[in-house]
């Protein structure tokens, strides 16, 4: 049995990193990426403790083992992660673009990853939904960004009704923004 809370213990950080390189781009194969996926940004136990302001981070476990995260980012810490201060920067510029959106206030998904032997068995679907359980209350939307690298992340996304926001290409490849409104 899987379940999902918020959390923000040292214990459950130490779960997420060591997760988090397991499945790091940098930790696995071009084909692993196109068949399993990947993480890009790698984190420490007070960069993870900080960009939650105060939320904690959705987890999944199934008993004592965490199996699944997603990362709670508020706007604030963009620069804590220097990596995707280009996905902030898109945002606030469509923010000013649409004046007032719908789907704002935001919240940003920092990092997705579930573990192998978990994987098709709707944990990432449940970490989402909690999310939105979770945070609906001062969010309308949560964002994130995708790489084009990354096919099963991003039918994932989709399939949990992400929409495309744009499209870049940077020096480190091609990236879906997509936003899931609540």
């Amino acid at each position: 049995m899987i379940t999902y809370r918020l959390d923000d213990r040292p214990e459950t950080y130490l779960q997420i990193l060591e997760l988090q390189l397991i499945n790091a781009r940098e930790s696995t194969t071009p084909a692993i990426w196109k068949d399993q996926g990947f993480v890009t940004v790698r984190h420490t136990p007070d960069l993870l403790d900080q960009i939650h302001g105060g939320y904690g981070h959705l987890v999944a476990f199934a008993g004592d083992r965490l199996v699944g995260y997603a990362l709670v980012m508020l706007p604030e810490f963009a620069q804590m992660v220097p990596v995707l201060s280009p996905m902030f920067v898109r945002i606030d510029r469509i923010i000013s673009e649409q004046s007032k959106p719908p789907w704002a206030p935001y919240v940003a998904m920092g990092q997705v990853c579930v573990a192998e032997q978990y994987r098709g068995q709707g944990v990432f679907q449940g970490l989402y939904d909690h999310f939105k359980l979770n945070l609906e209350k001062d969010f309308r939307s949560v964002i994130t960004e995708v790489s084009s690298e990354n096919p099963r992340s991003l039918r994932a996304h989709y399939r949990q009704g992400f929409v495309i926001m744009e499209t870049r290409t940077g020096a480190n490849g091609e990236w879906q923004l997509v936003r899931w409104d609540f």
